[in-house]
């Protein structure tokens, strides 16, 4: 008996009928380039007599399911839409009827089709595919055990066909089907990552891999990557070699129809081969999942990478029991290299949860705990950008370098600290640091260099009494969570007409131009003009800080108040002591990138140093305001001096003891 089957076996006694194809509501909205309500109006306007709507054949999961080419053949009939091709794109958009079959099985039975058929090149309808299964993939790491199930009597193979005619290609049906799957609550934050979060990854990955040939592998069991490396391996493409471990079949089938079934391999790279490995951390069990990512991290050779992307409430917050331990062991090996939280909304199934990324590298050159470095940076609220997602690749690109090398760089969304206060940190691991310009100096510096600087002024300003304490790192709140506490309140303010800002008395205006330019204003509005044309305008408190969001934030203080603030400009006014307007001032100035205002870092100070604070700075500003009017009169008296003398207005004998042209 020959081992070669014939084109007559069970799959191939003749073609066989497609499975009926069909459709929900929400594929008949996308079939047809409309809103998911635009299709309920049509079932009830269009319910009976000539052209109504097809009926529904059939429910699943408690959703109506209709028969994709009576639906297609309708929209076609009827005009409607504004897709013309609706009844090629129909399948496309349609599943097949194979009722027995479970979601999963269905699903992975369709793929292992398409992979057959980007594998021999011969369509589904044809040949002995239990036997085409067999040849192309003999060691069943991708699709033969699916193939082998399926009845001979099927018409699932016809359907593919059709799939894949009106998705042009294997690759744009399996896209096709993939996004019938929409998603549900039951996915939670283990669900798709959307096309942005992917994009990001798969940049990274792409800019730690080696320059001369890259190298991808997935990480095993409950870390599968899945469509990370999916759209990785798109990225970085025919050329890079992909490693997947046979048991994740679904992965292996996806990255054959995208025709990388060429550079595919089950085995892990060699500790020799400067891989990227791409994880995925899922979250049902926290523990579990961290436990198997320290496992991967132990097998990581010194010249390997690993990009992992999982919940933030497992990579960068608080935990407990064994999983804190795990993760502290992660920490403590010095491997990890990169931590940053990503803006919530890039999994379509949990959009309040929000991804975190670490990019894990080799040891730091035995550097002691002590040495070793990690950058953290937290993207909430922050959009990903094009530009953005790349200027954050280049930030998690330089944390693999040498910490000369991170110290160098301008950083845009991270900070540089040390691995040793990440271990000792009981917060988030990327709780904000403090603002820019309060490192760089020891705080037990702090006091000397006040008493020096005062030193060196040949009139210092009066200061009350201050004497050296022991210092301590400043609290600091965001301003978010000072609105929400009530610490703080937020004050819009007013359109004006420009005409009203421009009477010669009245209320002072402080708007965008007032707060860029630090400056007190100029501009005045009529108060009787204000009372009547803008009865909803509140005049500010003297203390109050008036503050711009946006690409540039800026702010300054009111001291005296009774100002009217223009939009964009806001008030924000300060409830608590611990928060002084103008050290608030301070660190809102200091930003450096468009953080979203409730993202403000503010820094906290001691109980009751308010007012101490405010009449030491009073003091310094008006000896400041001092200095900058004398140094105004003398620029000016040294203009009017040389015209005086150029002029011939002023003149003086000359020196005796200096000759002119003496040296």
């Amino acid at each position: 008996m020959s081992t070669n089957r014939s084109d007559d076996g069970p799959h191939s006694s003749g073609i066989v009928a497609p499975a009926r194809p069909l459709i929900s509501l929400p594929q008949i909205a996308a079939l047809a380039r409309v809103r998911r309500p635009v299709v309920s109006m049509w079932r009830k306007r269009f319910a009976a007599g000539d052209g109504a709507f097809p009926l529904p054949v059939s429910a699943r999961s408690d959703q109506e399911l209709f028969d994709a080419s009576e639906i297609a053949a309708w929209l076609a009939d009827t005009a409607h839409g504004n897709n013309p091709d609706a009844v090629a794109d129909a399948a496309a958009f349609a599943f097949a009827a194979e009722s027995a079959m479970p979601d999963g099985v269905y699903r992975a039975t369709i793929e292992a089709l398409l992979a057959l058929r980007v594998l021999d090149g011969v369509p589904l309808t044809q040949g002995d595919l239990p036997h085409r299964a067999a040849q192309a993939d003999p060691d069943d790491t991708s699709l033969r055990h699916e193939v082998a199930a399926l009845p001979a009597d099927s018409g699932l193979p016809a359907y593919v066909e059709t799939l894949i005619d009106a998705a042009y290609s294997p690759a744009g049906a399996a896209d096709a089907l993939r996004a019938q799957g929409t998603a549900s609550a039951r996915t939670g934050a283990s669900g798709m990552i959307n096309a942005q979060g992917t994009q990001l990854v798969a940049l990274l990955a792409q800019a730690v891999a080696d320059d001369e040939q890259v190298v991808l592998a997935a990480a095993p069991g409950a870390l599968d990557a899945r469509a990370l490396l999916d759209a990785t391996a798109a990225r970085c493409g025919d050329e890079a070699a992909l490693h997947v471990p046979a048991e994740s079949r679904e992965l292996r089938r996806r990255l054959i129809i995208q025709d990388h079934s060429a550079m595919l391999s089950t085995r892990p790279p060699a500790p020799e081969v400067p891989a990227v490995w791409l994880a995925r951390m899922h979250g049902p069990d926290t523990a579990a999942d961290l436990a198997q990512l320290e496992d991967l991290v132990v097998e990581l050779s010194d010249h390997q990478r690993l990009v992992v992307v999982g919940p933030d409430t497992m990579l960068t917050e608080p935990l407990t029991g064994a999983a804190a331990v795990s993760r502290d062991v992660l920490l403590r090996s010095g491997r990890v290299r990169g931590i940053v939280r990503l803006p919530a909304g890039l999994v379509p199934s949990a959009v309040r949860q929000s991804l975190a990324v670490w990019v894990v590298g080799g040891p730091q050159g035995g550097a002691p705990l002590g040495e070793r470095f990690t950058v953290v940076g937290d993207l909430r609220g922050i959009a990903l950008t094009d530009t953005r997602v790349r200027d954050l690749v280049s930030d998690l690109t330089v944390s693999l370098g040498s910490a000369r090398d991170a110290l160098a760089h301008a950083f845009r969304f991270v900070r540089f600290v040390r691995t040793s206060a990440l271990i000792a940190a009981e917060g988030s691991l990327v709780e904000p640091g403090l603002p820019p310009h309060t490192t760089g100096r020891g705080l037990s510096e702090l006091a000397a260099l006040v008493d020096r600087k005062l030193g060196d002024l040949p009139d210092p300003p009066s200061l009350p009494a201050l004497r050296a304490a022991t210092p301590a790192p400043a609290p600091h709140v965001m301003l978010g969570d000072a609105l929400q506490a009530r610490e703080a309140r937020l004050i819009p303010g007013i359109r004006l007409e420009p005409a009203d800002t421009a009477a010669d008395d009245g209320y002072p205006v402080i708007g965008r131009g007032e707060v860029l330019a630090h400056e007190a204003s100029d501009r005045r509005i009529d108060r009787m003009r204000l009372a009547t044309a803008y009865p909803r305008a509140q005049l500010t408190l003297a203390g109050d800080v008036i503050v711009l969001s946006g690409a540039h934030p800026a702010a300054v203080v009111d001291a005296d108040g009774s100002s009217v603030v223009e939009y964009p400009a806001r008030v924000l006014r300060l409830n608590d002591e611990t928060l002084a307007p103008e050290v608030v001032a301070a660190d809102v100035n200091a930003l450096t990138d468009a953080l979203p205002l409730r993202r403000w870092l503010l820094r906290r100070i001691p109980t009751g140093q308010r007012t101490v604070l405010r009449t030491a700075l009073t003091e310094i500003v008006g000896a400041r305001r001092d200095a900058e009017r004398r140094a105004s009169d003398l620029a000016e008296l040294e203009r009017l001096v040389t015209d005086a003398v150029v002029a011939g207005a002023l003149t003086a004998d000359p020196d005796p003891t200096h000759p002119e042209g003496s040296r």
